[in-house]
């Protein structure tokens, strides 16, 4: 579950990484909390925007039906993005 949720966020544009993502039944659907990593010289807007953007997709049907399960809650943190260091140390999901 947790694989398959950070591969649909990675497509939403803007979303550099991921990293931090963690899910919790709660009953037959989850909650999903998570970082985004960003373009760091965006503005807020913007990183506000994409995190938006995260949520809307997450709560969708379909996304439901990629990754086998619904979504009840999205907690959504945005973080600078700042190098390929940060893609390379990138840790999607927590146990």
């Amino acid at each position: 579950t947790c694989t398959a949720l950070a591969a649909v966020v990675r497509e939403i544009p803007g979303v550099l990484g991921v990293h931090g993502l963690r899910t919790r039944f709660l009953g037959k659907d989850v909650q999903v909390d998570m970082h985004v990593g960003v373009d760091p010289n965006i503005t807020v807007s913007q990183a506000e925007e994409i995190a938006d953007a995260v949520e809307r997709v997450l709560y969708e049907a379909e996304t439901a039906k990629r990754v086998g399960v619904g979504v009840c809650d999205v907690l959504v943190h945005v973080d600078p993005w700042r190098t390929q260091a940060d893609t390379a140390a990138e840790e999607v999901c927590e146990k």
